[in-house]
């Protein structure tokens, strides 16, 4: 996905847990709703980590797009690396997790590759990119204080 017309961002948390906890929480997308803002639901999904080449349904509220994304999980490395890829009608996204120990917890850090379809790409490099930032943002913010 990393070609000239995608727009990234990398952001990072340390949490207060190990990293074995914590890429089994977020890597579980039926808890994605207690933690990230963009979640309004999800279906087709076991209650367990995703595993390489799985499958799951997200109803997305990102800015002011609604809309559903199949995700298929692309990458897993329990408990350091895992990604989801996606196309919808609005364009292609992916999402990274890294994981690394420190001390006691571990640093989790997330990169979200994105591509608009149609006049919506004329917004990724500013408001999109800013929509989702702000939301990302939130969501680590979210896991940092689950882990307390």
């Amino acid at each position: 996905m990393a070609d000239g017309r995608f727009q990234s961002f990398t952001q990072a948390v340390v949490i207060a847990a190990p990293p074995t906890e914590v890429y089994d929480y977020v890597t579980n997308a039926a808890q994605w709703k207690q933690w990230h803002p963009a979640t309004r639901n999800v279906r087709d999904v076991p209650n367990r980590p995703l595993q390489l080449g799985e499958t799951m349904t997200e109803h997305i509220h990102a800015g002011f797009r609604n809309f559903e994304a199949v995700w298929r999980v692309t990458q897993w490395d329990r408990p350091s690396l895992w990604r989801i890829e996606t196309t919808t009608r609005y364009g292609a996204s992916a999402v990274t997790y890294r994981l690394q120990p420190l001390g006691a917890g571990c640093r989790f850090e997330r990169t979200c590759e994105f591509h608009s379809e149609g006049a919506w790409r004329l917004l990724d490099g500013n408001l999109a990119r800013w929509l989702l930032k702000r939301q990302a943002a939130r969501a680590l913010s979210n896991l940092h204080d689950h882990f307390l």
